[in-house]
């Protein structure tokens, strides 16, 4: 029964990777153990889970009938043993973070800090990327994501939200021409965040709208560095507040048509549907929009 009830636990986790690799680094354990377990229970039920492919699986009628149960089991289990940690003198674990590059200059970090004072039996590894990673198959328990979060099936709570600014510096500021209306940009360098699909939009705070384009000088798929470049006067960028706020302070940067206003990028946790209500993620999660909805109502 044992056997059974952990290839039952393995067939779901392959059914949410979608593939037995993903499965087995989620589980840290052997492609070829999860692929036992996974024909092990087939055999027993006397029929196909998966149809399987060079690179990933897909359930089949039966395995889809199983995977409620076999979800709901795990849930169970997840909830007794987090039920456990809720009740225990202090929660123990550890907690696999990414985040964007630009937030460590956000007081995010901060925040991240006081929960790792106030809980130090949870282990926190933070990993700062720009690059959005598949969680179940990098092994993150969360993601703080900023901007558009488009089509996922990951649980997701927006935190708050953080001010982009037009920003240039000064020195190549006064090379240009004077800057009146957002057309004037045409005729600038450009420092383009590739990951950014969408077009940059402002819009006059008397509500015309407009888009925002240059000659793409240089393009960059790390904030960090484009907040480098655009410092040492490659050209213009959009960037978020808390990435340029010093640098506006001393003048090393010029807020440019600060009339025109771009949009604020939500700043979102995301995290996989196996996490439970009081699971140390949640916990880390509840924590952050404590902090940062008082820093909301603090700024405000």
């Amino acid at each position: 029964m044992i056997d059974s009830l952990r290839a039952m636990a393995i067939f779901a986790r392959v059914a949410e990777a979608g593939s037995f690799r993903g499965a087995a680094k989620l589980l840290g354990v052997s492609a070829s153990v999860v692929s036992h377990h996974v024909s092990s229970l087939e055999e027993q039920l006397g029929t196909p889970l998966f149809y399987r492919s060079t690179r990933k699986v897909t359930l089949t009628e039966k395995g889809k009938l199983l995977l409620s149960p076999a979800t709901e089991m795990i849930a169970a289990a997840q909830t007794g043993f987090a039920h456990f940690v809720e009740n225990a003198d202090a929660p123990v674990g550890k907690l696999n973070v990414s985040l964007p590059a630009v937030l460590t200059s956000h007081t995010i970090l901060d925040h991240l800090a006081a929960f790792s004072i106030t809980h130090p039996a949870i282990a926190l590894s933070l990993r700062f990327t720009d690059v959005r990673e598949g969680l179940i198959q990098s092994g993150l328990d969360l993601a703080i994501r900023m901007g558009q979060i488009q089509g996922s099936s990951l649980f997701q709570r927006e935190l708050t939200t953080e001010p982009r600014y037009l920003v240039a510096a000064r020195d190549y500021v006064r090379s240009r021409d004077r800057l009146v209306h957002p057309v004037d940009l045409k005729d600038w360098d450009f420092v383009h965040f590739t990951p950014r699909l969408s077009p940059l939009v402002a819009r006059h705070v008397d509500g015309a709208s407009a888009t925002l384009a240059g000659r793409v000088a240089i393009s960059v798929d790390n904030s960090l560095a484009m907040h480098r470049l655009t410092l040492a006067g490659v050209g213009f960028a959009a960037l978020p507040r808390a990435m340029v706020k010093a640098e506006l302070q001393t003048g090393a940067l010029v807020h440019l048509l600060p009339d025109w206003r771009l949009a604020s990028l939500p700043i979102t946790a995301v995290w996989p549907g196996n996490s439970t209500r009081n699971s140390l993620t949640t916990r880390l999660i509840d924590f952050l929009d404590d902090r940062l909805t008082e820093s909301d109502a603090s700024d405000g």
